[in-house]
């Protein structure tokens, strides 16, 4: 199991079809699993999670990482991150911040 997570937030219009297009785009390197609620990436050894949260108020495109090593949560947050702001670039003001916080334990 990943001893270490990350989670950005990020507002986007249309979310669901950003997130796909993430998806697909790095399906073509990686193993790529379909959820009920978006995908997850295997990226090295750790897992990309990409899920659309559509809102008319607030539209967002929910992004984890998770890793077991920092090298491998850095790589997991550079991949969906530089990805996803090349396929935004006609968009105003995509930002992504990721909040770094351990997992807890099995067993605490």
């Amino acid at each position: 199991m990943a001893s270490l997570t990350s989670r950005a937030l990020v507002a986007i219009e249309r979310p669901t079809r950003y997130g796909k297009q993430l998806s697909g785009h790095i399906g073509h390197r990686v193993q790529v699993d379909d959820l009920d609620n978006g995908w997850a990436l295997h990226i090295g050894d750790g897992l990309g999670y990409v899920l659309p949260h559509e809102s008319a108020e607030h539209p967002r495109l929910e992004l984890t990482a998770e890793a077991e090593t920092p090298e491998m949560l850095d790589r997991i947050k550079n991949v969906l991150g530089k990805h996803l702001l090349q396929f935004t670039t006609k968009l105003p003001h995509v930002t992504i911040e990721w909040v770094d916080s351990p997992l807890a334990s099995e067993g605490e």
